[in-house]
């Protein structure tokens, strides 16, 4: 089975299938917060710089709450698409105010959207969505300027089947660590699949928790847990702005040259049962689960 490239817990398969599997971690996790710091203190170990891809979501913003917590140096980066991504970026304006960083910001013309040069990366790496298109050329740009890019993405999210919940991993969200692989950089396209134990952590939170037990009264008309990450983050960091999700791609979409924008690959899924996926991470009986993640 190949290994998932980007400095990941997952491995996956796409023979006959889309299948994935996932390390065992070497210790019971800390709560999710802590795992966050311990994951971003892990990467902090690379002999090279860490630029931290920001995109003024929640996901990005705890990956750079992580990094400030842990002292470990880094630089942001983030882009702009002429006007669209003029929300983001008011945003993470603010974001990047609140916890005193500077990013900085990498123009990228609309126009490429649809040049040769995109639909390539779309192409060979079974992107999904044209969104992922800007974050892969500013993971081009900074490995080309000697540092090592991370992404905010790899979320625990849950889906509910029936009566039965189980853990999403899309195929199109692994186009980052193609990528990656491809034009021969090394990266963390995945923060929150770095470590088994950062994985634990989020399943193991109280409001992955209440739904799961069925106490969050939300539980029953749910079909996937994404619409509570919010609360999920904003319980181990109070301080966090709650924010709309717009891309700016809402705008694009619109325009005459939209039809041009083609997402050639379909949401291919590996779904896994929660209690198998809990499974899957768990350290083995009889490990010393104090011991430091070795992942």
């Amino acid at each position: 089975m190949p290994i998932y490239p980007a400095q990941s817990n997952l491995s996956y398969t796409r023979d006959p299938e889309f299948r994935c599997t996932y390390g065992r971690a070497s210790r019971e996790p800390g709560d999710f917060r802590a795992e966050c710091v311990r994951t971003a203190e892990l990467i902090g170990q690379s002999e090279k710089p860490i630029a931290i891809l920001l995109s003024g979501g929640m996901d990005s913003e705890v990956v750079l709450r992580a990094f400030i917590e842990a002292q470990v140096p880094f630089k942001c980066f983030t882009h702009k698409i002429d006007y669209y991504t003029r929300h983001e970026l008011a945003v993470l304006e603010q974001t990047c105010k609140t916890l005193g960083v500077r990013t900085e910001i990498v123009n990228i013309d609309v126009g490429w959207l649809t040049s040769v040069q995109a639909k390539s990366f779309m192409a060979s790496t079974a992107a999904g969505a044209v969104e992922m298109l800007p974050h892969m050329k500013l993971m081009q740009h900074v490995s080309e300027l000697g540092y090592m890019p991370v992404l905010g993405s790899g979320e625990v999210v849950l889906e509910q089947h029936g009566r039965e919940w189980k853990y999403v991993e899309y195929e199109y969200d692994l186009a980052w660590g193609r990528f990656a692989e491809q034009h021969g950089f090394e990266a963390v396209t995945a923060f929150f699949q770095r470590t088994a134990e950062l994985q634990l952590a989020a399943l193991n939170n109280e409001t992955l928790r209440d739904v799961l037990s069925g106490k969050n009264k939300l539980a029953k008309i749910l079909s996937s847990t994404h619409v509570l990450k919010s609360a999920m983050y904003r319980a181990h960091w109070p301080d966090m702005q709650p924010r709309p999700k717009f891309d700016g791609f809402e705008y694009l979409r619109m325009k005459p040259f939209a039809s041009r924008i083609q997402v050639p690959h379909l949401a291919v899924k590996c779904l896994i049962p929660v209690q198998e996926f809990r499974s899957m991470l768990e350290p083995l009986p009889g490990l010393d689960r104090t011991a430091s993640s070795s992942s």
